[in-house]
């Protein structure tokens, strides 16, 4: 009769084991996480099972209590095993982790954020406001504010920020600060500022941070105030 049950407990632990297999490779296969801790905690409780009756097979041949004890607690633990298991299946949110084409990354939600095209409206209210920062130079005051400016305008900030971002794909900084640069790139090719330094004019155009203005230029132009300034000599107006 021990015979029997050991033989009964490794087969069964040998069919578990491979089953589990299986499916681990189904998994891997199917799904980004191959990590399912509860079904490598069943894995991992089945091998020891397959060990401790290979342990125990010599005692459980001819002592029938033994035997009987031992059946009693393999019948326990294999139910819990039981159990869990199917808990597991029954659970798949905790087992299977979401599909690999059903996954969406940050870089695509943004991307298509960005590419929205703008309507009519927001285009046409685009076009008057670079008209209203052409002829009324609201660029020139140095402490010019989102705020500020929709102020002089009329308009709400929230608005203004719509049309900024939306119809010009700016942001408000970079908005103001080309009109400043390109209001410094006139000054340099004009002989009336010939007399000012180049800080001076920067000052002129709105800006209030030598730092600032040195970052800025150089981020639209490609290089420094100071060698646009010597590229003059020998390039036209651009």
């Amino acid at each position: 009769m021990g015979k029997k049950i050991i033989f009964a407990i490794v087969l069964f632990s040998v069919i578990y084991l491979l089953t589990y297999k299986i499916y681990h490779s189904w998994l891997k296969k199917n799904y980004t996480n191959d990590q399912v801790p509860i079904l490598k905690m069943i894995y991992r409780s089945v091998i020891i099972f397959a060990f401790l009756s290979f342990l125990w097979s010599p005692y459980s041949i001819n002592d029938f209590v033994i035997s009987l004890f031992k059946l009693s607690l393999y019948a326990f633990l294999y139910i819990i095993t039981i159990q869990i298991g199917a808990k597991s299946f029954f659970k798949p949110k905790i087992i299977l982790p979401k599909p690999i084409q059903q996954s969406r990354t940050d870089e695509e939600i943004i991307s298509k954020e960005f590419t929205k095209k703008p309507s009519e409206e927001i285009i046409k209210k685009a076009s008057w406001l670079k008209e209203e920062m052409e002829t009324k130079l609201f660029y020139l005051n140095s402490e010019l504010t989102l705020k500020s400016l929709a102020e002089n305008l009329n308009i709400h900030p929230n608005t203004l920020s719509k049309i900024i971002n939306e119809g010009l794909n700016k942001s408000f900084s970079d908005f103001v600060n080309e009109y400043r640069v390109n209001a410094i790139i006139e000054k340099l090719h004009s002989d009336n500022y010939n007399h000012i330094t180049l800080l001076g004019i920067s000052f002129e155009s709105g800006f209030n941070s030598k730092t600032t203005f040195n970052r800025v230029f150089k981020n639209i132009k490609g290089m420094t105030p100071l060698n646009y300034k010597k590229s003059i000599k020998m390039s036209p107006i651009l």
